[in-house]
């Protein structure tokens, strides 16, 4: 049974059960997102009860504080001491080119709009409903498993060329070293327009801020 992409990225808040301090650094962040991509649409939602220690009402993840980007369909949801972030994509298609190229450009935006430069990729089921779970405590689970946590390497799974079932892992890690040089030079082509992310969704247009206003162009790089 196929499954979606859950992505996990790293965060300086440990205090997600401080209504008050989380609140705060739920929407301190999204300001920064819509700043950084500017999309005004960005939202957040908080659940009392979650934070307040009362009995939960809603499933895991949903009772969790999150920030909702809609242009790139992510739910990013907060958790102790990193981000849990679904967008609706299947885990296959991070090993199954032509399709992971875009797709890690959706995530790289949102890491690096967040401010980070690492992320871990696991199937959906892979990331525990557990009130108690940190970013330590899940990458010691990861680390312990059969194959350990594999470091991401595009390169290698294009020349590989192998099936799908004989190809991918149960656990990534992702330091983008090949996407940061990418945006850095795609930035110098679109000056003196703001580049504002890799994501070229269907139509391979890049979105970019000039004079103002967030416009599309064409992509002047590889989306595959």
């Amino acid at each position: 049974m196929g499954s979606d992409i859950g992505v996990i990225i790293p965060s300086s808040f440990k205090e997600v059960r401080n209504k008050k301090k989380a609140e705060a650094f739920l929407l301190q962040m999204a300001e920064h997102l819509r700043k950084v991509l500017r999309i005004e649409s960005i939202s957040t939602s908080m659940n009392d009860d979650y934070c307040n220690g009362s009995p939960l009402k809603d499933e895991w993840p949903e009772y969790l504080p999150q920030i909702w980007v809609p242009e790139y369909g992510s739910h990013i949801y907060l958790q102790d001491g990193f981000w849990c972030m679904f967008n609706g994509f299947r885990y296959h298609q991070l090993v199954y080119p032509p399709g992971t190229q875009w797709l890690r450009h959706d995530i790289f935006d949102i890491v690096r709009a967040l401010g980070q430069k690492e992320a871990w990729y696991c199937s959906e089921y892979d990331i525990e409903d557990r009130e108690d779970y940190s970013l330590a405590s899940w990458l010691e689970k990861a680390s312990d498993s059969e194959d350990g946590i594999v470091e991401y390497d595009l390169t290698a799974l294009i020349q590989e060329g192998k099936a799908l079932w004989e190809t991918q892992k149960r656990y990534y890690h992702d330091t983008f070293n090949d996407v940061f040089p990418l945006f850095e030079k795609m930035e110098k082509a679109y000056l003196p327009a703001r580049l504002l992310g890799l994501y070229c969704g269907t139509e391979g247009m890049v979105r970019v801020e000039t004079e103002g206003k967030v416009i599309r162009m064409p992509a002047q790089f590889s989306t595959h």
